[in-house]
């Protein structure tokens, strides 16, 4: 029934302009619900919204939900190629929360290219006692904020991959 609903919105170029909802539009809500209520999650379908330049961001950080406890390297590895190229922070902080815990090869590098180099509005508000928590935790340190964190990374000569 869903599906059927999503193919008729798609036609009538309906759902930007009658929507008030998470994501910022009823297509993307559609297509959410119809993968969360789909036995056997389809990872793949899930990797390939997250990994869409062209996706909304709404539906690109909510489908992490989806992902549930869901982990291997090749899905790990996919989430980090995301969290290096990503410009929106909503959407490097889904990424990292995801990755938090993993061992992928690449990611401490990444986390620190971001504490060094990202510095929009959403991250100071936001993201950075995560990222600082995260990255204390990899390092063995213990700042308490991401301007001291940085400061110890400069001084160690401790630096992440250019973008």
């Amino acid at each position: 029934m869903l599906k059927e609903y999503l193919k008729k919105l798609k036609r009538e170029a309906f759902s930007k302009r009658y929507y008030n909802g998470r994501f910022n539009n009823l297509i993307d809500e559609i297509r959410y619900l119809i993968l969360k209520v789909t036995p056997d999650c389809p990872y793949e379908d899930i990797l390939k919204i997250i990994e869409n330049d062209h996706e909304d961001w709404g539906i690109r950080n909510y489908i992490f939900e989806l992902l549930n406890d869901e982990r291997n390297k090749d899905i790990e590895k996919r989430i980090l190629s995301v969290y290096i190229r990503a410009k929106s922070f909503f959407l490097r902080f889904y990424c990292l929360y995801y990755l938090k815990d993993s061992e992928i090869a690449g990611l401490t590098q990444a986390m620190i290219q971001d504490a060094l180099h990202f510095d929009d509005d959403a991250t100071k508000i936001w993201g950075r006692p995560f990222l600082v928590d995260v990255l204390n935790q990899r390092l063995g340190t213990s700042f308490s904020s991401l301007e001291n964190l940085r400061a110890y990374l400069k001084i160690s000569g401790i630096r992440g991959k250019k973008k």
